[in-house]
């Protein structure tokens, strides 16, 4: 007879990674019972499938049936992990005449010393000997038509039971090998869960970023928030041979290690691009930085120019437009990193 003892906290959430009971009932565990109890755990498997498919498909009756089936055969599977029982697997009927056969009925052992047996809490051992009592006991219905209100509570009832049992057996249907592997499993789906919540709570609690242009002046057509809408193909203009400015706004004000500028060229027209240019950094509302540059050549396609700045806590970058190639000045895109 094959009997561990089950530390106290059977469900505890250390044994459900660390499996050091579930080894060492592996372990203790022969391999001839251990085959006859992943079998009997795949038939009441099955039979739990199966219940639930046909109460879905609208056949209680048979649901019912099945999931009593269900139970019975992890009882058995329970007593079989004790050395009490032999278990056939065809059907009901199978397992009666292959007792019989051999002239001696299996002694089955009382549920309840089973249960404590396997070292379950009284309040599990409580929920699985009162759900079998009752299957036990009651009157199956034959036909759709005997089902009573009272059926699909006995229908769930059987079916939770049969879980609990399952979980607590499985344990003996496993090599030790598969107890690693199944502890593996878990460590890695949990800490692949928890890097997803993490990651969750980080894209709900973040702030975004945004930037709002304006400008002292636009042509028409190529407003001030272009530079500021993720697409180069678009751009910010000046009114011909005029000077000015743009300013972004930063929502939350942000550390800004550099500014990269993309100039403008003004589209199919190649005529309107900055030259030379003085960059204003607002922090607290006061300008904590100014820097000069240029965009030396005229190029129909201009290429990103980047610029320290290394300022906390900016609020606003205003970029003046001192000089520009050909007919006026712009500039296609602006970011602040």
């Amino acid at each position: 007879m094959t009997k561990t003892s089950q530390p106290t906290g059977f469900a505890s959430i250390p044994e459900f990674f660390l499996l050091r009971h579930a080894r060492e009932v592996a372990r203790a565990t022969p391999a001839s019972t251990r085959d006859a109890v992943s079998r009997a755990l795949r038939l009441s498997r099955q039979r739990h499938g199966a219940a639930d498919a046909l109460w879905a498909a609208g056949h209680p009756a048979e649901a019912i049936r099945l999931a009593a089936a269900a139970l019975q055969a992890a009882v058995l599977a329970a007593q079989e992990a004790h050395g009490d029982v032999a278990i056939a697997t065809a059907s009901d009927e199978d397992d009666d005449e292959a007792s019989s056969e051999a002239g001696d009925k299996p002694t089955e052992q009382p549920l309840d010393a089973l249960l404590a047996a396997r070292g379950l809490p009284s309040a599990t051992a409580k929920r699985i000997t009162e759900a079998h009592a009752e299957v036990a006991g009651a009157s199956l219905p034959v036909l759709d038509s005997d089902i009573g209100p009272t059926h699909a509570d006995l229908f769930r009832r059987a079916l939770h039971a049969r879980d609990l049992l399952d979980g607590a057996l499985a344990p003996a249907a496993m090599t030790p090998g598969e107890i690693v592997w199944t502890r593996a499993i878990r460590w890695g789906a949990t800490a692949a869960a928890v890097l997803a919540a993490i990651f969750a709570l980080y894209l709900v609690l973040r702030v975004p970023q945004r930037a709002t242009a304006q400008a002292s002046a636009v042509l028409a057509g190529y407003p001030a928030e272009n530079v500021a809408d993720g697409d180069e193909a678009t751009e910010w203009l000046l009114p011909n041979r005029t000077p000015g400015w743009i300013e972004l706004t930063l929502d939350p004000v942000r550390d800004v290690g550099e500014l990269r500028l993309l100039n403008s060229h003004n589209g199919h027209y190649n005529d309107r691009a900055t030259r030379n240019y003085r960059i204003e950094v607002f922090s607290g509302g006061r300008v904590a930085k100014t820097l000069n540059g240029s965009f030396p050549a005229f190029s129909p396609n201009p290429e990103w120019q980047s610029v320290d700045v290394d300022v906390d806590d900016v609020d606003r970058i205003r970029i003046h437009v001192l000089t520009h190639h050909l007919a006026g000045g712009g500039l296609a895109e602006v970011e602040a990193d």
